[in-house]
C-alpha cells in the first residue's frame, strides 16, 4: 500500500467511528423521549416512526462500527 491510501484508510477509520458515535446519539436522543414526563413525551401515533428510525439508526451504527472495523484490519496488515 502507498502512503496515500494508508492516510485514506486512517481517515475512513476515523470517518466511521464518528458517523457511529452519531447514529448511537441519535439513537439514544429518540428514546430517551419515550421515558421523558407526561407533556414532553412522544405520543402514541408516532411511536412506530420513532421505533423506526431508533432501529435504522442502531443498524447504522453497527454498519460504521464494522466498516471501521475493517479499515483498522487493513491498516493493521500493511503493518
Amino acid at each position: 500500500m502507498d502512503e496515500k491510501t494508508i492516510q485514506r484508510l486512517k481517515q475512513d477509520q476515523h470517518d466511521y467511528q464518528l458517523f457511529c458515535l452519531l447514529f448511537l446519539g441519535a439513537g439514544l436522543f429518540l428514546t430517551i423521549g419515550f421515558w421523558l414526563p407526561e407533556p414532553y413525551q412522544i405520543h402514541d401515533a408516532s411511536v412506530q416512526i420513532y421505533s423506526g428510525i431508533i432501529g435504522a439508526a442502531i443498524v447504522f451504527a453497527g454498519c460504521c462500527f464494522g466498516l471501521s472495523y475493517l479499515a483498522k484490519q487493513k491498516l493493521k496488515k500493511h503493518e
